[in-house]
């Protein structure tokens, strides 16, 4: 069986994070390594205990009038919403566009009023979309754009598109060189930064045995991600009925439910920090090489099916590859009988209107979602496993109806 995911780390990788909960620090403090590297000398980097924590801050800091509202692309994480709500602020779900899942700008200029405080574009599946129309359309107002490139993050380099005003990137458990933790913000506005700064400098220290566990918690997982192991957990969850997606998303969330802005409010202990600096530099850019490539096969093998296949070529790290179908639940109940684990929603959702008349956008992502199976495409597929997962996605959408050329989502407004 092959996992819908791999960790992106590896067992070397574990060690060295183990070795950082108990190795003594050098006399530079791990996070003014970390900010200076990555920024490059530019002194505009933040690094937080996790993307959502960054949020927070940067919304404690900005300290907006209850009621005021913020613009999300419509599909996206439900935390990132909930933090805004706990601020007292409105989100206003903004319709996304396939092919590659960019923000609505029509209808998102029509969303914009006296109230709009900044507008939050998720860069999804490794796609990194063109900001600088939206910044045109913005222009002179006084309204922050947020980029979340928590799935768009590939090269060490790259640290967000120059049209944002901040751009905020993710280490956590299932991301692209993961540290199992951590994130870097990239804040233009240095007062806003230095403000976030200030507010991060007074909270806790995350424990670093607290890191320790979610290093053998990874350990464990990245163990049962392997063919045989997973095949036998799905065997041994079958038997006593459990599900065991549902086992994978709880061990693989970064946060539990409840309390959330608590949990956030904390600073990243000194071994995630080090495991962060540690996979900017060591991360293997041929593994992204591979995935690409194993994207561009599944690319070419379903194109011809437009429906099925609208990805079109792009700057993209094809942090998961989307496929769109009727009766998808079917679909993925045939890919595990071959050996695929897919999956459909994962951890995103559509992000709730408070208003009727924005309830179009988050109805026509759900729609979306109900469409979308996710097919692997991590470095360790071969080329042969990848034609024979394609082979099982044609053969059974062959004989699927599907819908005319108009009434595909468009998720418009």
């Amino acid at each position: 069986m092959w996992a819908r995911l791999r960790l992106d780390l590896g067992w070397t990788d574990l060690l060295k994070g183990a070795g950082f909960c108990f190795n003594s620090f050098s006399s530079d403090p791990p996070q003014i390594q970390l900010e200076t590297e990555w920024s490059s000398g530019k002194n505009d980097a933040l690094a937080c205990l996790s993307l959502r924590s960054a949020f927070d801050l940067l919304l404690t800091a900005m300290n907006w009038p209850a009621g005021s509202e913020i613009l999300f692309s419509a599909l996206t994480i439900p935390d990132m919403p909930e933090i805004a709500v706990q601020h007292q602020l409105i989100p206003v779900p903004v319709p996304v566009l396939l092919p590659d899942f960019h923000v609505d700008l029509n209808a998102l200029k029509k969303r914009i009023n006296e109230q709009t405080r900044a507008i939050v574009v998720a860069q999804l599946f490794g796609n990194r979309v063109d900001l600088s129309e939206l910044r045109s359309m913005i222009g002179s107002q006084d309204i922050l754009i947020i980029e979340d490139c928590a799935q768009a993050w590939f090269q060490p380099e790259w640290r967000g598109s120059p049209a944002a005003n901040v751009s905020l990137f993710s280490f956590g458990m299932i991301k692209t060189a993961t540290a199992l933790g951590g994130g870097l913000a990239r804040v233009g506005n240095p007062s806003l930064l230095s403000e976030m700064r200030t507010l991060q400098d007074a909270f806790p220290t995350q424990s670093r045995w607290a890191y320790l566990k979610k290093l053998a918690k990874a350990g464990l997982l990245k163990l049962l991600t392997y063919r045989i192991p997973l095949g036998l957990a799905i065997r041994l969850a079958q038997m006593v009925r459990v599900d065991l997606v549902t086992v994978f998303s709880r061990m693989t969330r970064g946060f539990q439910q409840g309390e959330l802005l608590h949990q956030l409010r904390q600073q990243p202990c000194g071994a995630l920090l080090r495991m962060i600096r540690h996979r900017l530099h060591a991360y293997p850019e041929s593994r992204i090489s591979q995935r690409i490539t194993n994207a561009e096969q599944i690319r070419n093998a379903l194109e011809d099916d437009e429906k099925l296949c609208p990805v079109t070529k792009g700057e993209t790290s094809f942090w998961l590859f989307p496929v769109f179908i009727e009766h998808a639940e079917s679909l993925i109940a045939k890919l595990r009988q071959h050996g695929f684990d897919a999956t459909q929603r994962g951890s995103l959702q559509p992000v709730r209107a408070s208003a009727s008349d924005h309830q179009q956008a988050s109805d026509s992502v759900n729609d979306l979602l109900n469409r979308m199976v996710f097919l692997p495409c991590y470095a360790e597929m071969g080329a042969h496993e990848i034609d024979r997962m394609c082979r099982v996605v044609k053969q059974h959408s062959s004989k699927q109806k599907r819908p005319e050329r108009g009434d595909f989502p468009a998720v418009s407004n």
